[in-house]
């Protein structure tokens, strides 16, 4: 089922509203991405692959799916248009947490991890938008282990 709520995703379109976009930013974003059309089934990246960029999700759905073992899954979600994918482990250089895969013919702009790190350094206040997306995230992340511990607590 499709969310529209508060999320721990970051969104391309967060990243360019602010009181003071910087001129040019987001032009600048865009002819960095290498579009391209997926069919259903492809893989963008494997879990424990080293990150070698971002991937901007324009259309279609794309499937995260994240492992605890070999043969049991930690959870997968769903990819919706907007989303940027990847992003924590392009930003500190780490392998991918999840696998992607395209749950339908989508169309995926993809950005250089290094040409993203500079341009972050370039647009400043980009970066800084980014922060705040990426710690609204994680305090969302942390209230929901937050009631889930409650509730297991409860249960005991």
């Amino acid at each position: 089922m499709r969310s529209d709520g508060p999320s721990s995703t970051v969104r391309y379109k967060d990243l360019f509203s602010f009181s003071a976009p910087a001129a040019g930013a987001a032009e600048a974003f865009d002819a960095l991405q290498a579009r391209t059309l997926y069919p259903a089934g492809a893989t963008l990246f494997v879990e424990d692959e080293l990150a070698s960029g971002i991937f901007i999700l324009h259309a279609g759905s794309v499937k995260l799916a994240e492992s605890l073992t070999d043969a049991k899954s930690l959870g997968s979600r769903i990819a919706w248009p907007g989303e940027i994918l990847g992003l924590p482990a392009a930003l500190t250089a780490c392998p991918y947490r999840a696998a992607a895969q395209t749950l339908e013919p989508s169309e995926i702009g993809f950005v250089d991890r290094e040409k993203f790190s500079s341009f972050l350094c370039e647009y400043g206040v980009v970066g800084f938008r980014l922060v705040q997306l990426l710690s609204t995230a994680l305090t969302t992340a942390l209230d929901q282990v937050r009631v889930a511990l409650m509730r297991s607590s409860l249960k005991i």
